[in-house]
């Protein structure tokens, strides 16, 4: 399907922290290729957002460098920011709890994109993110409640799951009601927010997709869609944002 003539633009949250290349060590603002490759293969433009708060950023993007770094320093920049933005992508990350800026500053994010009506799209963290930011609550450690490492094998990999999909679902009619994903995480849902339904699960109950109630806009999902050969559910969400009454469920 043809997209429209401006590619929608996409904002991606990311990690902020010491950082080797070269003869450099310092802070740098971190994201995992895939997650851009992801969004370029889908007919989308990278605009990577960094969770900071030390520069002035009251230019527009137009003013800024398209697929750059975007850094906004209050709740009106945020919001102008957003309001320039089709999709904002809640990467995956470390542990929510565990640093507390960037754990803020995504919050403040994902709730100024929801409140302008903008599309959502949270990834592992970030869709663990989505339920803390309307009132839900975590499993610390997965593996203490199940018994077993099934979501994460070790640190630092992903293995492979089965979830099961609700049909009538946004994730169900963009990937099929069963799909086989790529997962690393050992937090995960554990009180389901009320703004929100659980759409995906794995076979022991873990809660794998997540959509907003009355908002098809607003979807996470507990696996790392941006590894792996299959780019269907990026496909999918923006090609949705560039042609919103042909892909709205």
């Amino acid at each position: 399907m043809e997209m429209s003539s401006a590619p929608p633009l996409v904002g991606l949250t990311c990690y902020y922290q010491p950082a080797q290349w070269g003869s450099w060590d310092r802070l740098a603002a971190l994201i995992p290729d895939s997650y851009l490759n992801c969004v370029v293969d889908a007919g989308g433009v990278p605009i990577v957002i960094t969770p900071t708060s030390h520069h002035n950023a009251q230019r527009g993007l137009a003013d800024s460098a398209i697929g750059g770094l975007h850094t906004p320093s209050t709740r009106s920049n945020l919001v102008g920011l957003v309001d320039q933005l089709d999709l904002v992508v809640l990467i995956g990350g470390d542990d929510y709890g565990t640093n507390s800026a960037r754990d803020g500053f995504e919050l403040d994010l994902a709730r100024v994109a929801i409140e302008a009506g903008k599309h959502v799209l949270g990834i592992c963290r970030g869709h663990q993110l989505l339920n803390v930011l309307f009132g839900g609550t975590l499993v610390a450690h997965l593996p203490d409640k199940l018994g077993a490492s099934t979501h994460q094998r070790a640190p630092g990999e992903f293995c492979l799951n089965d979830v099961e999909i609700d049909p009538e679902s946004y994730l169900g009619k963009a990937l099929g009601t069963k799909t086989t994903v790529m997962c690393s995480h050992h937090q995960a849902i554990d009180t389901l927010a009320g703004d929100l339904r659980a759409v995906a699960h794995h076979r022991d109950g873990t809660i794998e997709g997540i959509e907003m109630i009355g908002s098809p806009h607003v979807i996470g999902v507990q696996w790392h869609p941006e590894e792996g050969q299959d780019n269907t559910l990026f496909k999918s969400v923006i090609q949705r944002v560039a042609n919103p009454i042909v892909h709205t469920p």
